[in-house]
Formats: C-alpha cells, structure tokens, sequence
C-alpha cells in the first residue's frame, strides 16, 4: 500500500530543507529528504485521527495504555538515549567554552559570546529533560568535575567553534532524519536551525576582530 504523506509530513520535510539548505550549500545525495519537491495543488481534507497504535502493532484504547504506548519521548525511544547523552555532552561543553571566551574577548564580543552560552545552556537542557523523560534518568554531565577550558587565541577558539556549531546542525539534522518519535524529531529540528544561526553569529563576530 502507497503511504500518503501527512500536512505534518510535508511541514516537517519543509523545515528540514530550510535548515540543510543553511547547514549544507550545496546538493549532497546523503540527503535524507527530496529537496524542491513542489507543493500538490489545492487544500488536502483533514485526515482521520487513527487511535494510537503500540510498538506491538495493536491499537491503545483509553485504560489500558503503558509506559511503551507513550508515542513521544517514552520507553519505545529508549534507543535514542545514547545520541541524546552526546549532544547533551556537545552542549555543555560548548556552553561552557562560551563563558570562557566571553571573559576573554573583551567589549567587542562579550555579549555575543555570553549570549551563545546561554542557548548553548538551554540546548542542553531540553536534550537533558528529553533523555530524563525517556529514560527516567538524570543525566547532566555538568554536574561533573574536570573540564579545563581549552588553550589558544579567541579568534582560533572561534574558528573551531564555528566549525563546530555547522558539525553540530548537521548532527542534528541526521537525528531529526533516523528518529521516529515526533517529540525528537521536531527538537532535533529545531535545535539544527539554532546551531547554524550560532554559525553565522561566530562568522559576524569575527569580522570586528
């Protein structure tokens, strides 16, 4: 049976261009998605509301739900817990590079930098809330001891930041593409979108040095 895509499909696949379009110039055949697929003429009817259906193939009824019916951000996305725990990892450390840049950077970046590690906080945050929602596990790598600020220039640091914030929207395009849970896939979206306007940022930073 030919699958027909949803409105949410195709608003999911139009965020998903949108942001490898930013993230990636250039047409790669590693795209998960067919870019400029032109929009069907007129308005599609609404769709049916089918009742969820368990990873066991079997349709939930009110009562008799369990903890791997959740469809969002439950127990059938405990796979995800590992990439979760990376960019939880990835977040935290860029956060916290930025509080160190931003001391060091003097008046001309101070504000740019101390702003991008208050969303690189953020980021990791949700990613950190998503896991605990899935796993039932706290899991916040800050709390842990050692980090050490890396050495070198501020205009080398933001250099490798720049190259890091394009690798990080790039990863999280990839999760957004492999996951099946909606919840995940919309922050993983979301989240790339963030990382490459914290490229273009770090690039405008630059040009005042």
């Amino acid at each position: 049976m030919e699958y027909e895509q949803t409105p949410q499909d195709y608003r999911e696949e139009e965020a998903f261009a949108r942001v490898w379009r930013r993230v990636m110039p250039r047409d790669r055949p590693d795209c998960p998605f067919l870019l400029g697929r032109p929009k069907e003429e007129g308005t599609a009817a609404p769709l049916p509301v089918p009742l969820p259906v368990s990873a066991g193939g079997r349709h939930v009824t009110p009562g008799s739900a369990t903890e791997e019916d959740v469809p969002c951000l439950g127990a059938s996305s405990l796979s995800y817990a590992p990439l979760l725990q990376s960019f939880v990892d990835r977040s935290t450390a860029q956060w916290r590079l930025y509080q160190s840049l931003s001391r060091r950077a003097g008046p001309v970046g101070a504000r740019t930098l101390g702003a991008l590690a208050a969303a690189e906080q953020n980021h990791a945050k949700r990613l950190a809330t998503a896991c605990f929602l899935i796993t039932g596990v706290r899991y916040w790598p800050a709390d842990r001891p050692g980090w050490a600020a890396p050495s070198g220039s501020v205009p080398a640091l933001l250099r490798a930041s720049f190259q890091g914030e394009q690798r990080s929207a790039a990863s999280f395009l990839g999760g957004a593409a492999e996951s099946t849970d909606p919840a995940l896939r919309a922050l993983f979206l979301e989240l790339a979108e963030e990382e490459a306007d914290h490229a273009d940022q770090i690039r405008r930073l630059l040009e005042q040095f």
